[in-house]
């Protein structure tokens, strides 16, 4: 990110309530699961190098847990905001759908860059920041996206666009950088184009000519049959997706719990591996998971005016808490089975 975007940015963060410690600290949950998933491929993996945890050689042997308290510490030390930055910048790829619906209501919406910028200039951090909240309250009503979610995209969004608004005027920024991963295709088109000259050099009268129905019905057999191998990993790729996203939100709200329980999901650079049996089994277990951290929460949060209900309710927390640990063991034996 470029220094203009990052001196933005430090003006947004100034503003109260773009991004609470809850909201950073789940999102910092879902950027180190990302780099974990993507070697090679993030700033945020450079900067974690210099990242000391006591206990372990490097930042990448650490369990998940201690990665993201040790960050977060990290960026609350870091008057630079780069570790914060390249944080937030996964962030947003992780969300490119949110993004994307977020530059399109932005180019309809009748936002005056000018006057923006003029307060930013002028250090109007209140002023900013209701504008901003009544930009997210507008947005929030046609997206699936939480307020605090909308907020943050906007103020990275705006920062984009105000890097530019001095050179191109009143022009949206270009997308981000994506994070995508190499992949490597042959051209088919060569080979149907190769095999065709080859039919044409062939005479008219040659042997190869009589068998020409039957290479036809092969090669439509090969075809049925590719098909359905595509289709069957295209199933299989949507379903891992579904099921990475839903362990990303999932260690996004519950890192407090996860933490307390010290239960660590370090699966998302794994999962593809694992046959679709235990992936099916390990989606049950975070829905599982989900149930008993609700019912642990609501039981902390129960107020109690008696002491037998005091003594009702220890009870019923610590049956609930056995019943997290005896889970923790299974997402344990995952992560030993897959190592």
């Amino acid at each position: 990110m470029s220094d203009s975007i990052m001196k933005n940015w430090m003006l947004w963060s100034r503003v109260e309530g773009i991004l609470d410690k809850d909201h950073l600290t789940g999102i910092t949950h879902s950027a180190i699961s990302y780099m974990r998933q993507h070697p090679g491929k993030t700033q945020l993996e450079e900067s974690a190098k210099y990242i000391k945890i006591d206990g372990f050689r490097q930042f990448s042997h650490a369990p998940h847990n201690r990665q993201v308290r040790e960050m977060m510490s990290r960026i609350e030390k870091d008057k630079t905001m780069a570790i914060l930055l390249s944080v937030v910048t996964i962030w947003v790829v992780i969300k490119d759908d949110l993004y994307q619906e977020m530059m399109k209501d932005l180019i309809d919406s009748p936002l005056k860059w000018g006057e923006l910028r003029h307060k930013i200039d002028n250090d109007e951090a209140v002023e900013i920041n209701e504008h901003i909240a009544n930009l997210a309250s507008s947005l929030v009503l046609s997206s699936d996206y939480s307020k605090r979610d909308i907020r943050l995209m906007i103020c990275y969004i705006l920062s984009e666009k105000l890097e530019k608004l001095d050179g191109e005027g009143d022009v949206m920024s270009e997308n981000i950088e994506t994070l995508s991963v190499e992949s490597m295709s042959r051209d088919i088109n060569s080979i149907w184009d190769e095999w065709l000259e080859k039919l044409k050099d062939l005479p008219a009268d040659a042997a190869e000519w009589s068998r020409l129905d039957q290479f036809i019905e092969q090669l439509q057999q090969i075809g049925i049959e590719k098909q359905r191998i595509r289709e069957q990993y295209a199933i299989r790729v949507k379903y891992i997706a579904t099921v990475v996203e839903m362990i990303s939100n999932f260690n996004e709200q519950h890192h407090f719990e996860l933490d307390f329980f010290d239960i660590s999901l370090d699966h998302l650079d794994k999962i593809q591996e694992m046959a679709e049996s235990d992936i099916a089994e390990l989606e049950e277990g975070i829905v599982t998971l989900q149930r008993y951290f609700d019912t642990y929460r609501n039981l902390k949060q129960k107020p109690v005016t008696k002491a037998i209900e005091e003594q009702q309710n220890f009870i019923e927390i610590n049956a609930v808490s056995q019943k997290i640990f005896e889970l923790a063991k299974m997402f344990v034996s995952y992560s030993l089975s897959n190592t």
